[in-house]
């Protein structure tokens, strides 16, 4: 799959120096996820997001993480939970209906203002994979996202880069 990057607050330049090897192990996994010429279905999506989760696993990526610690560091245990974290890092992959959007720019502000994390990377499909199909009219997108960059000073102070997968 090809990816399309933007960035909250400088979040590229972040993961391109401070989180490197992340970064890189996040690129390295979504550039290499096989992908048609062509929109796919939900079930597709779902699919997808099954192979991201895979390959960040394998990557040594934590699962389903707490995104509150207390002030020694330790998870508080709530159901505000991240997809993926690691060193720093939280990964939300947005394969959901478009509310869940928000939920996950939210998750990764909590996250931020929790102290679970430094910066976050919310991972997309973009309008191309997703397709006008029935049925996918309502989901979230990359280009979703974009528009609410609009929204800067309403989107939180974790910075964080938003991933588009086209295929």
């Amino acid at each position: 799959m090809r990816v399309e990057i933007s960035s909250h607050l400088f979040a590229d330049v972040a993961l391109q120096r401070r989180f490197a090897a992340e970064w890189s192990e996040i690129l390295g996994h979504l550039t290499g996820l096989p992908g048609g010429s062509a929109a796919i279905g939900r079930a597709a999506l779902m699919e997808v997001r099954a192979q991201i989760s895979a390959g960040l696993s394998r990557f040594g990526w934590e699962r389903d993480v707490s995104v509150l610690v207390d002030r020694a560091g330790r998870p508080i245990e709530t159901p505000l939970r991240a997809d993926f974290a690691k060193k720093g890092v939280v990964v939300e992959a947005g394969f959901g209906l478009r509310d869940s959007l928000y939920h996950d720019l939210f998750v990764i502000q909590v996250a931020g203002a929790g102290r679970a994390a430094d910066i976050g990377v919310l991972v997309l499909p973009s309008m191309e994979l997703v397709g006008s199909s029935p049925g996918n009219d309502n989901h979230a997108t990359y280009e979703q996202a974009l528009e609410l960059q609009r929204y800067r000073y309403a989107l939180g102070a974790t910075p964080f880069a938003i991933v588009g997968l086209t295929p």
